[in-house]
């Protein structure tokens, strides 16, 4: 567990580079480049959209339609705002681990 969440944003940030490497040196065309961001995108707002639906009907929690809206777009801006966020957020985290500043 300790390797999976110190080694994952590290795999990411090398994941996206490499892509931009990839579509830079014309090994990867920018069609493939837009399937490969609409299917990781649309897997993502698929089980994010099933996970509100069972929120919905299991724990009835949002019960007005501004709720339910809000986190429809909340899950399709979660790739683009989150995302970036959490990975600046987990590198500060790993060099405050590892230069053992433990600051809150």
């Amino acid at each position: 567990m300790f390797f999976g969440e110190l080694l994952e944003p590290i795999l990411e940030t090398f994941g996206v580079l490499l892509i931009f490497l990839g579509v830079s040196l014309g090994y990867l065309s920018w069609n493939n480049l837009l399937v490969i961001f609409l299917l990781t995108w649309g897997i993502t707002l698929s089980l994010t959209f099933i996970s509100i639906a069972l929120e919905i009907t299991t724990f009835r929690r949002y019960t007005k339609v501004s709720q339910i809206a809000k986190l429809v777009l909340y899950s399709l801006s979660e790739n683009f705002v989150l995302r970036p966020v959490y990975l600046i957020w987990r590198f500060i985290g790993i060099h405050r681990y590892f230069s053992k500043k433990q600051i809150w």
